[in-house]
């Protein structure tokens, strides 16, 4: 069979190379570099002194001593590199952007890898958000016609969306908070690794139950206009707002003391359509 592989022309990656990588991104992350010792990859986020989202994205373990790998969103790469150069300081680490010269491709998670794509990937690893959202991989450029299949993310974003996991359009950086970004559902936080930026509000939030706010799936029978009102509102409730779209699947962020859910719906409207807001199960509410 014929693996389903797909171009994720929207990543960036980074090459971190040196002695002190480790110990550098064990005190600005919050994961916990340790599941490296057991793991191929792990998800994390950068959070600023607040508490609040400034970056997420994937830390691969290499091949070789002291290498390591970050997948993260082209769109914020440079702004990353900027900011793991400012905390950085006298740490022997090599920060460089590969991507012109390794790609991210990504695999559903029932599929096999072609025994040939094993032969030339650098890396495979299973996404550490979730089993359901497949395999990771990086391989050199100069092969991805020979293996790629499609650059159309659609089918992989309808998936992360319909599992509830935060993408670029879920998060505002120096806003978003981890908790209520479901960073804690899907793997990106450590409550017993030491210190990191940002680590005390994430900390009180989580032991004292108070997240308010979540994003949550919905599913919608009538496309969005982009360029209107994302609001959702059940009768003159405001309930939350639209973020990221794979129609017809979406993620909304929602206050969860306005969400009344039956049966894990509540049927709510954004531009005077119904959009049916679901209940994950992984919400305890």
């Amino acid at each position: 069979m014929t693996s389903h592989l797909i171009y994720a022309d929207d990543r960036c990656l980074l090459s971190l190379n040196g002695p002190d990588v480790v110990s550098f991104l064990q005190g600005i992350i919050t994961n916990d570099m340790a599941l490296l010792e057991t793991n191929t990859s792990l998800y994390t986020a950068l959070l600023n002194p607040q508490g609040r989202y400034v970056f997420d994205f994937f830390v691969i373990k290499g091949e070789e001593p002291h290498q390591f790998w970050i997948d993260c969103p082209k769109s914020r790469a440079s702004d990353l590199i900027k900011m793991l150069s400012f905390y950085k300081l006298r740490a022997d680490v090599q920060i460089k952007d590969v991507s012109a010269m390794i790609a991210v491709v990504l695999q559903p998670h029932d599929e096999h890898p072609q025994a040939a794509l094993q032969n030339v990937a650098m890396i495979h690893t299973s996404d550490p958000r979730h089993p359901s959202l497949g395999v990771r991989s990086l391989i050199p450029i100069e092969h991805l016609d020979t293996f790629v299949t499609t650059r159309d993310l659609i089918s992989y974003e309808q998936q992360r969306i319909q599992l509830g996991a935060p993408g670029e359009l879920d998060l505002i950086p120096q806003k978003s908070l981890p908790l209520e970004s479901n960073f804690d559902i899907f793997n990106a936080l450590s409550f017993t690794k030491g210190c990191y930026l940002g680590q005390e509000l994430t900390t009180r939030t989580k032991f004292r139950g108070e997240t308010r706010k979540r994003l949550i799936p919905c599913h919608m029978t009538t496309p969005l206009d982009p360029l209107q009102s994302m609001d959702i509102t059940a009768d003159t409730l405001l309930v939350g707002s639209v973020r990221s779209i794979a129609y017809p699947h979406a993620l909304a962020f929602v206050r969860l003391e306005n969400c009344h859910f039956v049966d894990d719906n509540m049927i709510a409207y954004c531009q005077g359509k119904p959009i049916a807001l679901q209940k994950p199960s992984w919400l305890l509410y």
